[in-house]
């Protein structure tokens, strides 16, 4: 198992899955956001009545999809939560947002890799890039 393995799969999934709003790659970095990957910060957003119920089956999910093993959860800023993760001994962590959230929660680096919002980059706020 690779980091790129672990976008691949999730890119798939989440290509089948209307749901999801965006899956993007996060970094303190540009090279942390491009492949091949060192490290891995992936989000993803869903519409807040689906919040929820996806945060309930994305254990599973990811225990299948990716043979990950949950190391923990935790709230992150802005109603987020964070799955810290290992998949074939790689750390990892999955943070899931509200897709109203999105403009609420400072970043450095991203690479979209799904974007059903039209808008996903123009919202957030880059407060963290390095000037």
């Amino acid at each position: 198992m690779s980091y790129d393995t672990i976008v691949d799969r999730m890119m798939d999934w989440a290509i089948g899955n209307p749901v999801l709003r965006a899956l993007w790659v996060e970094g303190s970095s540009i090279e942390e956001v491009r492949r091949p990957y060192r490290t891995l910060a992936l989000h993803l957003a869903v519409d807040e009545p689906d919040f929820a119920a996806t945060f309930q089956r994305i254990e599973a999910l990811l225990e299948r999809l990716l043979d990950a093993r949950v190391l923990g959860v935790v709230d992150a800023r802005c109603s987020a939560k964070e799955f810290r993760l290992t998949s074939g001994g790689l750390p990892w962590t999955l943070t899931v947002e509200k897709s109203s959230m999105l403009a609420k929660r400072p970043r450095a680096h991203v690479a979209s890799l799904l974007c059903r919002t039209d808008h996903l980059t123009h919202v957030m706020d880059f407060s963290l890039r390095r000037k």
